[in-house]
Protein backbone atom coordinates (compact mmCIF):
# COMPACT_ATOMS: atom_id res chain seq x y z
CA UNK A 1 0.00 0.00 0.00
CA UNK A 2 1.52 3.17 -1.10
CA UNK A 3 0.12 5.66 1.67
CA UNK A 4 1.54 3.17 4.42
CA UNK A 5 4.67 2.77 2.56
CA UNK A 6 5.04 6.77 3.15
CA UNK A 7 4.10 6.74 6.55
CA UNK A 8 6.60 3.86 7.21
CA UNK A 9 9.12 6.10 5.36
CA UNK A 10 8.79 9.37 7.14
CA UNK A 11 9.14 6.49 9.97
CA UNK A 12 12.51 6.07 9.29
CA UNK A 13 13.28 9.31 8.76
CA UNK A 14 13.04 9.73 12.34
CA UNK A 15 14.72 6.76 13.69
CA UNK A 16 17.69 7.57 11.83
CA UNK A 17 17.86 11.25 13.81
CA UNK A 18 18.09 8.92 16.86
CA UNK A 19 21.61 8.61 17.48
CA UNK A 20 22.09 12.29 16.42
CA UNK A 21 19.14 13.29 19.10
CA UNK A 22 20.60 11.40 21.78
CA UNK A 23 24.35 12.75 21.58
CA UNK A 24 23.15 15.90 21.00
CA UNK A 25 21.17 15.38 24.10
CA UNK A 26 23.87 14.15 25.90
CA UNK A 27 26.84 16.42 25.29
CA UNK A 28 24.25 19.39 26.17
CA UNK A 29 22.27 17.62 28.89
CA UNK A 30 21.34 20.95 30.35
CA UNK A 31 20.06 22.83 27.45
CA UNK A 32 16.94 22.90 26.69
CA UNK A 33 17.25 23.08 23.13
CA UNK A 34 18.86 19.97 23.30
CA UNK A 35 16.14 18.18 25.52
CA UNK A 36 13.31 19.65 23.19
CA UNK A 37 14.94 18.28 20.05
CA UNK A 38 15.35 14.97 21.96
CA UNK A 39 11.96 14.76 22.83
CA UNK A 40 10.31 16.49 19.65
CA UNK A 41 12.09 13.24 17.90
CA UNK A 42 10.44 10.82 20.35
CA UNK A 43 7.23 12.96 20.09
CA UNK A 44 7.37 12.19 16.32
CA UNK A 45 7.87 9.09 16.44
CA UNK A 46 5.54 7.89 18.99
CA UNK A 47 2.81 10.43 16.36
CA UNK A 48 3.64 8.08 13.28
CA UNK A 49 3.72 4.64 15.20
CA UNK A 50 0.19 5.94 16.06
CA UNK A 51 -0.40 7.12 12.52
CA UNK A 52 0.48 3.57 11.42
CA UNK A 53 -1.91 1.84 13.53
CA UNK A 54 -4.74 4.35 12.78
CA UNK A 55 -4.07 3.82 9.15
CA UNK A 56 -4.40 0.15 8.89
CA UNK A 57 -6.96 -0.79 11.29
CA UNK A 58 -9.17 1.93 9.73
CA UNK A 59 -12.04 0.08 8.10
CA UNK A 60 -9.86 -3.12 8.74
CA UNK A 61 -7.91 -2.21 5.68
CA UNK A 62 -4.70 -3.91 6.67
CA UNK A 63 -5.30 -6.02 9.40
CA UNK A 64 -7.84 -9.16 9.45
CA UNK A 65 -11.28 -8.12 9.07
CA UNK A 66 -12.17 -10.32 11.95
CA UNK A 67 -10.08 -8.01 14.60
CA UNK A 68 -12.57 -6.52 17.12
CA UNK A 69 -13.49 -3.03 17.83
CA UNK A 70 -12.01 -3.19 21.33
CA UNK A 71 -8.56 -4.82 20.32
CA UNK A 72 -7.92 -1.67 17.87
CA UNK A 73 -9.04 1.11 20.08
CA UNK A 74 -6.71 -0.13 22.79
CA UNK A 75 -4.20 0.04 20.20
CA UNK A 76 -4.98 3.41 19.56
CA UNK A 77 -4.89 4.26 22.99
CA UNK A 78 -1.78 2.58 23.27
CA UNK A 79 -0.20 4.17 20.62
CA UNK A 80 -1.32 7.85 22.05
CA UNK A 81 1.10 7.02 25.03
CA UNK A 82 4.67 8.21 23.83
CA UNK A 83 3.17 11.62 22.33
CA UNK A 84 1.41 12.58 25.47
CA UNK A 85 4.78 11.77 27.62
CA UNK A 86 6.77 13.58 24.67
CA UNK A 87 5.00 17.02 24.94
CA UNK A 88 4.96 16.43 29.08
CA UNK A 89 8.48 16.09 28.75
CA UNK A 90 8.95 19.39 26.18
CA UNK A 91 6.84 20.74 28.91
CA UNK A 92 9.30 20.19 31.58
CA UNK A 93 12.35 20.96 29.56
CA UNK A 94 11.50 24.48 29.71
CA UNK A 95 12.25 24.40 33.27
CA UNK A 96 14.65 21.56 34.17
CA UNK A 97 15.79 20.20 30.74
CA UNK A 98 18.60 17.84 32.17
CA UNK A 99 15.44 15.97 34.16
CA UNK A 100 13.00 16.47 31.59
CA UNK A 101 13.64 12.88 29.84
CA UNK A 102 13.41 11.17 32.95
CA UNK A 103 9.02 11.49 32.48
CA UNK A 104 10.07 8.63 29.70
CA UNK A 105 10.81 5.98 32.32
CA UNK A 106 6.84 6.53 33.30
CA UNK A 107 5.75 4.68 29.80
CA UNK A 108 6.09 1.03 30.61
CA UNK A 109 3.59 2.00 33.69
CA UNK A 110 1.37 3.67 31.68
CA UNK A 111 1.06 1.00 28.94
CA UNK A 112 0.43 -1.73 31.65
CA UNK A 113 -2.66 0.83 33.01
CA UNK A 114 -3.87 1.51 29.67
CA UNK A 115 -4.01 -2.12 28.94
CA UNK A 116 -5.90 -3.07 32.32
CA UNK A 117 -8.58 -0.65 31.63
Amino acid sequence: NNKLLWINLLSLLFVVLIPFSTSLYGEYRTMTVAAIFFEANILMLGSIKYAQWAYATNDHRLVDPAMDQATIDVGKRLGLVTPVVSLVAIGVAFFAPDWSTALFISIPFIIAKVRKY
